[in-house]
């Protein structure tokens, strides 16, 4: 399969489009070859093992593979594109997740007729300067979703390490839970001038078959629970004084849904002579 500026083309399609009408096709190539120059993007295609068999599908908190839902579209358990802000090759998982392709999940196909359960494939088109996303362009279940940043030259950054979070449900609250996985190869690609760059993600710990165009990973955020959900969104804390006095240790930042936290109150000192109830000073 061959991506060409916003469109899938087949190859047989091509073919077929050559034996009917060269002029036709010499038309539709100028036409594309127009589009390249006013809409540069990216397209990434991003899948797991699709062998049923496999020990390596896609698991929730109890082990179960993930739920795909029903064949439609859209009611399956989150899965999205994206990456860390503050990501490097050291540690990819570094600062706020910012996703991508919010609203994609496990269960949705380009025929709608679903994939199973613990498994997914997408074909994503980026494109330079805007935050919409297309997701199995000119099939017949394509949508759209967003993606949290307009998509531009430095956001994200060339070359920033880009990951794919999975949820084990069909929301990313605290009663969720996820792991996020990337590959030393998934790297987020420059915009070309011409042909999209296409890229090819897979989730797996095996190693390529060989001219394979596929870039393995199995790097996990949590790497005692790979390929199963593990981790909780935690909650941030933000606490401040108004009026004299402190908080030491200042206690703001993330922590886990339910847990306790210690405030330690620091008045002021004040020196004076109490008088009515008044410090005076």
């Amino acid at each position: 399969m061959l991506i060409i500026s916003n469109r899938i083309t087949h190859i047989k399609w091509a073919e077929l489009a050559c034996v009917r009408t060269f002029t036709f096709f010499s038309f539709l190539l100028s036409t594309l070859f127009t589009s390249f120059a006013n809409e540069q993007q990216i397209v990434i295609h991003w899948t797991t093992e699709t062998d049923l068999s496999s020990p390596i599908l896609l698991k929730d908190r109890d082990g179960a593979h993930l739920d795909a839902a029903s064949t439609s579209n859209g009611d399956g358990n989150l899965v999205t594109l994206g990456y860390f802000d503050l990501a490097t090759s050291a540690d990819p998982f570094t600062g706020t997740w910012i996703p991508l392709t919010f609203g994609t999940r496990l269960g949705d196909s380009s025929s709608g007729y679903g994939f199973a359960d613990g498994t997914f494939g997408f074909t994503t088109v980026f494109t330079k300067n805007s935050n919409l996303v297309s997701v199995y362009p000119n099939e017949p279940a394509s949508y759209n979703v967003n993606s949290q940043v307009t998509i531009v030259t430095n956001a994200p950054p060339v070359n920033h390490p880009i990951c794919i979070r999975f949820y084990d449900r069909t929301i990313t609250g605290p009663s969720a839970r996820y792991n996020t996985v990337t590959g030393p190869q998934w790297r987020w690609p420059s915009f070309s001038s011409g042909v999209p760059t296409n890229m090819y993600l897979k989730i797996s710990n095996a190693t390529p078959p060989g001219g394979s165009t596929w870039n393995y990973g199995s790097t996990f955020e949590d790497s005692n629970s790979t390929f199963k959900c593990s981790l909780q969104v935690q909650a941030n804390l933000s606490a401040y004084v108004s009026t004299g006095g402190t908080l030491s240790p200042d206690p703001t930042g993330a922590y886990p849904y339910d847990s306790g936290i210690t405030l330690n109150a620091v008045p002021t000192t004040r020196i004076g002579n109490l008088s009515n109830g008044q410090v005076l000073e």
